[in-house]
């Protein structure tokens, strides 16, 4: 079993941006393709929980991107379990360039749900024998409860659609960050870069659903915005996150 798994990805051009810079939900794709290389290799797999009736779901994201590779651009991500947080498993990502100079880094935190109650399970009983990293930070970050947005909103309708869905039958969390990628005009990404991300999934939406994004005001620190996804049928949050601009 690998302490710390490598995959090498090639930026192509359908993952690219208007500037040839890979697409930040692409990149997050990459990162969640890693952890799943990782869990499969560690025994804790798709295919081995499921034959538990358990399922692995992504929590919570935080990425900071230093520079943005580029189309045809060749990278590593290297990812490791760093270890448990009462019903969060905690799991670390670094993205480097052919030079191994530092691109990027992430923490995650996931959850193991029974299919059929959709509830949390503890994953103590999973992690008996996991080869964990506790001091092998690429990122610290508490997952501190992101706010609501308040006052004055901006409000995005959207419709989930069957692309949206993955092979769980509800949204890919990929797709929540290309909604909140979507609601920025293009001056903006002539101009700047996003520089972090942070979302943290509250509940599931499924096809057919309808969601109100709702878009915050600039907040501080200058090039902040917060983003609210709510369902329009009975008003339950499917995600919170914040973005933060920087120039390149």
């Amino acid at each position: 079993m690998e302490k710390i798994w490598t995959d090498r990805y090639t930026i192509s051009s359908y993952e690219v941006d208007i500037k040839a810079r890979v697409y930040l939900p692409v990149l997050c794709s990459y990162l969640q393709e890693s952890a799943w290389h990782h869990a499969h290799n560690l025994k804790l797999g798709y295919d081995h929980l499921l034959q538990k009736n358990k399922i692995w779901v992504l929590s919570r994201l935080c990425i900071e991107v230093r520079s943005y590779p580029r189309w045809r651009e060749k990278i590593t991500v290297r990812t490791w379990p760093k270890g448990l947080n009462r019903l969060f498993a905690l799991r670390d990502f670094e993205i480097l360039d052919a030079e191994e100079h530092v691109l990027g880094v992430a923490t995650t935190s996931w959850l193991i749900i029974d299919v059929k109650s959709r509830r949390p399970q503890k994953p103590d009983p999973f992690f008996k024998d996991m080869p964990l990293s506790p001091d092998h930070h690429a990122l610290r970050d508490d997952f501190e409860k992101i706010p609501q947005v308040s006052g004055d909103a901006a409000r995005l309708p959207i419709s989930v659609r069957y692309s949206d869905l993955d092979l769980y039958s509800h949204v890919n969390n990929t797709k929540y960050i290309e909604w909140i990628m979507d609601s920025f005009g293009a001056v903006r990404y002539r101009e700047q870069m996003v520089s972090s991300l942070k979302i943290q999934y509250l509940s599931e939406s499924f096809w057919g659903d309808t969601i109100s994004l709702l878009i915050g005001q600039e907040a501080e620190p200058k090039g902040t915005f917060l983003f609210n996804a709510v369902k329009t049928a009975d008003s339950s949050e499917i995600f919170r996150a914040t973005v933060r601009w920087g120039d390149e």
